[in-house]
């Protein structure tokens, strides 16, 4: 499953919202944006995710990471994505109890676990901070 269809399955238990068409319309998208999240494999826009992530209480920046990380068309693409979370102090390639998922883990192309321990107290990055992910770093 995708960053975004696992993020949106969370978002729609949260708010006890049983169809993708109401979870559409709470999040202000259209019903065939969701739709094709499920058939194409697409990623919300970071505005949706951002959405979904303050409804259910979870950091924002890991969601944000995975997803564009994953539709990244090629490997140098998503060498960049793999460097910006690097210099967050983060090592890319899948996501589990970073994002909340507690006993779960997304292995992306490489089959490479995220680990991210950081000690930073400023910005964004301090939602971080509070999180380990399985994996090695």
């Amino acid at each position: 499953m995708n960053a975004t269809l696992e993020l949106l399955e969370r978002y729609k238990l949260a708010l006890s919202l049983r169809a993708d068409s109401a979870a559409a319309r709470a999040l202000g998208v259209k019903t065939q944006t969701v739709s094709n999240w499920r058939t194409r494999g697409s990623q919300a826009e970071p505005w949706v995710i951002e959405k979904m992530c303050a409804a259910i209480g979870v950091p924002t920046a890991p969601w944000l990471l995975h997803a564009q990380f994953a539709q990244a068309p090629d490997a140098s693409n998503k060498q960049v994505w793999r460097r910006v979370a690097q210099s967050l102090g983060c090592k890319l390639g899948g996501l589990a109890a970073f994002a909340g998922v507690p006993g779960a883990q997304w292995l992306l192309g490489d089959g490479m676990p995220l680990s991210c321990e950081l000690s930073i107290d400023q910005g964004f990055l301090a939602s971080l901070a509070a999180w380990t992910v399985c994996g090695s770093a």
